[in-house]
């Protein structure tokens, strides 16, 4: 098994670029330049000015662990309704819908917040969201000594 190696990457309202009506999140530059990472959101809050059943943050991520029969974007995480802040609603990622997503070495990811639907919600009506990804990549250099190994005990 492969030594992995973790980053955290913290993200809220007042660092998020908007493009086209997506969130544009820099996951930061890995100089160690691995064959993939395995990216997932560990902790998230969303601030919404109106009441939904629950959320889903799309992600333009192409991870080879994933499939979709919507055919478009992969889910990064489920939220669920959770508190009211004065006339604001609180929306909490959900422990069992956290996906853990394998692509190849990403610095920019765009995230869709989506109603259980699958329309899009106006970012217009967030009013606030913290997010935090955990991104875990092999050790460059541990990968060939664990391949090496697992050729021999086959040979």
């Amino acid at each position: 098994m492969q030594k992995l190696n973790s980053r955290y990457v913290f993200v809220s309202s007042q660092n998020l670029t908007v493009v086209n009506g997506k969130y544009v999140i820099d996951l930061g530059l890995n100089p160690n330049r691995p064959p993939y990472e395995i990216i997932s959101l560990v902790e998230g809050s969303i601030i919404l000015d109106n009441e939904i059943n629950g959320l889903i943050l799309k992600s333009n991520l192409q991870a080879s662990n994933y499939y979709s029969s919507d055919n478009e974007s992969a889910a990064i995480g489920f939220f669920h309704f959770t508190t009211t802040h004065g006339t604001d609603k609180r929306y909490e990622l959900s422990e069992s819908g956290k996906s853990q997503l394998q692509c190849s070495n990403v610095r920019y990811v765009e995230i869709s917040p989506r109603l259980f639907d699958g329309s899009v919600i106006d970012l217009a009506d967030i009013t606030a969201v913290a997010l935090l990804f955990k991104i875990d990549y092999p050790e460059v250099g541990e990968i060939q000594g664990d391949y090496v190994k697992s050729i021999q005990k086959a040979i």
